[in-house]
């Protein structure tokens, strides 16, 4: 009797599910990019993709980025304006059947991480 070793990797050794996370290491590179070179837009200009996720069917992208509570509401607008343009601009490079729909979120975690340094910096001088 011979035994089949089963395998869930395709025939060039890649495991299902990583395409997304690849697409998703694509566009945030990209991104950075269009952040700091081709967007117009001052507002736009340099912001921090912070991490994307990408769905398993590759329709929709989850745009985290970096900016302070005061600039939240202008870049959100900015970013809604944009959308279309960093869509497209995504479309050319990255050669999908699908362009993902872009979604932005602001990335909270970088107001926990800095309460929490302010936190520490004030326990600091206290002790």
């Amino acid at each position: 009797m011979t035994a089949f070793k089963i395998s869930h990797a395709d025939e060039f050794g890649r495991r299902p599910g990583h395409r997304p996370q690849r697409v998703a290491d694509a566009i945030q590179r990209r991104l950075a990019v269009l952040f700091l070179a081709e967007v117009k837009d001052p507002r736009l200009h340099g912001l921090v993709v912070t991490g994307v996720e990408v769905s398993r069917d590759l329709r929709r992208a989850k745009i985290y980025y970096g900016c302070s509570v005061a600039e939240a509401p202008a870049i959100a607008r900015a970013l809604e304006r944009a959308t279309g343009f960093l869509r497209s601009l995504l479309a050319r490079e990255l050669g999908l059947r699908y362009t993902p729909q872009l979604v932005f979120f602001r990335d909270e975690s970088l107001d926990r991480q800095e309460a929490i340094e302010r936190l520490l910096h004030d326990e600091g001088e206290d002790g």
